[in-house]
């Protein structure tokens, strides 16, 4: 059966999405950079194969595209050197399983999923640059603070080391991660699809 654009699906009913107010990442330990932090980095939420619904500033994006938020550096903020603050308070809903990845410039530097657990949201981030880049990043005691304001519950905070890692390529590029779907939701859809 084919979807249509009025499909209503249980598994997004909007008490099922995470509805960020606010995205920050504060960067800090650069004080040895040979190269300026940007003025504002790139928050990509990459296409989804699942189909996890996702709208920014109110419009809905398709899964087969990708959204960008703009973080820009907070000026007015006092902050110590070798220190930057980014954000947006772009509002954002998601569902389980929404990937995100953080550029500043042409380079990725993180990357993370939003998970629910239950009733409680997750987030997972991790660094992911390589040997051979990352002049402005990756120096040795940086850490990046990643801090997402939800509307109606705690923010969801996490430290990650910014650490160059060691490119092993073996003559293929790495698998892009698939979100498995939960027991439950499949078995929502496929009482859905009977009637």
């Amino acid at each position: 059966m084919c979807r249509s654009t009025d499909y209503y699906d249980v598994r997004y009913s909007d008490r099922n999405r995470l509805k960020i107010k606010a995205f920050f990442i504060r960067f800090s330990g650069f004080d040895s950079c040979t190269e300026p932090l940007p003025d504002s980095l790139t928050l990509l939420y990459p296409q989804r194969i699942n189909e996890t619904v996702l709208e920014v500033s109110g419009s809905s994006i398709r899964p087969d595209s990708p959204a960008f938020v703009t973080l820009h550096r907070m000026v007015k903020v006092k902050t110590r050197n070798g220190e930057a603050i980014y954000g947006s308070r772009e509002q954002v809903r998601a569902g389980d399983g929404v990937r995100f990845e953080v550029y500043s410039r042409e380079e990725k530097v993180l990357k993370g999923v939003f998970r629910r657990e239950g009733q409680k949201w997750k987030m997972e981030c991790k660094c992911t640059l390589e040997r051979g880049v990352g002049e402005a990043f990756g120096t040795e005691g940086a850490m990046a603070d990643v801090c997402v304001a939800v509307e109606g519950d705690v923010a969801m905070g996490e430290r990650v080391e910014m650490v160059v890692r060691k490119n092993r390529r073996v003559g293929f590029d790495q698998l892009e991660e698939i979100p498995e779907e939960r027991e439950g939701e499949s078995e929502l859809e496929g009482s859905e699809v009977g009637n």
